[in-house]
Protein backbone atom coordinates (compact mmCIF):
# COMPACT_ATOMS: atom_id res chain seq x y z
CA UNK A 1 0.00 0.00 0.00
CA UNK A 2 1.21 3.42 -0.95
CA UNK A 3 0.89 6.46 1.04
CA UNK A 4 1.12 9.97 -1.06
CA UNK A 5 1.21 13.32 1.31
CA UNK A 6 -0.48 16.13 0.03
CA UNK A 7 0.51 19.71 1.90
CA UNK A 8 -1.31 23.06 1.04
CA UNK A 9 -0.02 25.81 2.89
CA UNK A 10 -1.59 28.90 3.88
CA UNK A 11 -2.51 31.47 6.36
CA UNK A 12 -4.93 30.98 9.02
CA UNK A 13 -7.21 33.80 11.11
CA UNK A 14 -7.91 32.50 14.91
CA UNK A 15 -11.71 33.49 15.84
CA UNK A 16 -13.23 33.12 18.93
CA UNK A 17 -17.15 31.76 19.25
CA UNK A 18 -18.10 31.56 22.93
CA UNK A 19 -15.33 29.52 24.46
CA UNK A 20 -14.36 27.67 21.31
CA UNK A 21 -11.32 28.91 19.12
CA UNK A 22 -11.22 28.41 15.55
CA UNK A 23 -8.25 28.61 13.04
CA UNK A 24 -10.11 30.09 9.85
CA UNK A 25 -8.83 30.04 5.97
CA UNK A 26 -10.28 32.69 4.14
CA UNK A 27 -8.10 32.67 0.55
CA UNK A 28 -10.21 31.40 -2.41
CA UNK A 29 -7.83 29.09 -3.75
CA UNK A 30 -6.73 27.67 -0.42
CA UNK A 31 -10.79 27.33 0.61
CA UNK A 32 -11.24 25.51 -2.99
CA UNK A 33 -8.81 22.80 -2.66
CA UNK A 34 -9.95 22.14 1.05
CA UNK A 35 -13.35 21.77 -0.01
CA UNK A 36 -12.42 17.81 -1.50
CA UNK A 37 -11.22 17.05 2.07
CA UNK A 38 -14.28 18.56 4.18
CA UNK A 39 -15.29 16.02 6.95
CA UNK A 40 -11.77 14.17 6.19
CA UNK A 41 -9.79 14.22 9.16
CA UNK A 42 -6.59 16.33 8.27
CA UNK A 43 -3.57 17.64 10.02
CA UNK A 44 -3.39 21.27 10.67
CA UNK A 45 -0.24 22.60 11.41
CA UNK A 46 -0.36 25.84 12.96
CA UNK A 47 3.17 27.89 13.43
CA UNK A 48 3.73 29.96 15.82
CA UNK A 49 6.89 31.98 17.22
CA UNK A 50 8.72 29.36 14.79
CA UNK A 51 7.39 26.26 16.69
CA UNK A 52 4.69 24.29 15.31
CA UNK A 53 1.27 22.67 16.08
CA UNK A 54 0.07 19.46 14.88
CA UNK A 55 -3.73 20.03 15.21
CA UNK A 56 -5.86 16.38 13.99
CA UNK A 57 -9.13 18.18 12.97
CA UNK A 58 -11.45 18.01 10.00
CA UNK A 59 -12.50 21.13 7.55
CA UNK A 60 -15.82 22.42 8.69
CA UNK A 61 -17.48 24.65 5.60
CA UNK A 62 -18.61 28.25 6.76
CA UNK A 63 -20.66 30.57 4.38
CA UNK A 64 -21.15 34.20 5.26
CA UNK A 65 -23.04 35.91 2.74
CA UNK A 66 -21.24 35.45 -0.38
CA UNK A 67 -17.93 33.92 0.58
CA UNK A 68 -17.33 30.58 1.64
CA UNK A 69 -14.74 30.06 4.43
CA UNK A 70 -13.14 27.04 5.96
CA UNK A 71 -13.05 26.21 9.56
CA UNK A 72 -11.10 23.89 12.28
CA UNK A 73 -12.18 23.95 16.03
CA UNK A 74 -8.79 23.94 17.82
CA UNK A 75 -8.40 22.30 21.33
CA UNK A 76 -9.69 23.96 23.84
CA UNK A 77 -7.11 23.28 26.75
CA UNK A 78 -4.60 25.86 24.40
CA UNK A 79 -7.20 28.38 24.71
CA UNK A 80 -4.81 30.73 26.62
CA UNK A 81 -2.41 30.14 23.66
CA UNK A 82 -5.12 31.14 20.65
CA UNK A 83 -5.96 34.38 22.85
CA UNK A 84 -2.07 35.75 21.84
CA UNK A 85 -2.83 35.19 17.71
CA UNK A 86 -4.71 36.67 15.16
CA UNK A 87 -3.05 35.42 12.31
CA UNK A 88 -0.72 32.61 11.48
CA UNK A 89 1.32 30.80 8.92
CA UNK A 90 -0.06 27.01 8.91
CA UNK A 91 -0.19 23.78 6.61
CA UNK A 92 -2.17 21.30 6.17
CA UNK A 93 -1.14 17.84 5.61
CA UNK A 94 -3.34 15.23 3.76
CA UNK A 95 -2.25 11.40 3.92
CA UNK A 96 -3.90 9.61 0.52
CA UNK A 97 -3.95 5.55 1.09
CA UNK A 98 -3.85 3.89 -2.03
CA UNK A 99 -4.02 0.40 -3.50
CA UNK A 100 -0.59 -1.16 -3.94
CA UNK A 101 0.11 -3.72 -6.04
CA UNK A 102 -1.45 -7.20 -5.07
Amino acid sequence: METAIVEIPMRVRIWKRGRQHLAVVRDEVVVEELMKYVGVRVRLVINHGGIELPIEAKPIIEREGNRTYILFTLPRRLNILWQGITEARAKVIIEKRGMGEA
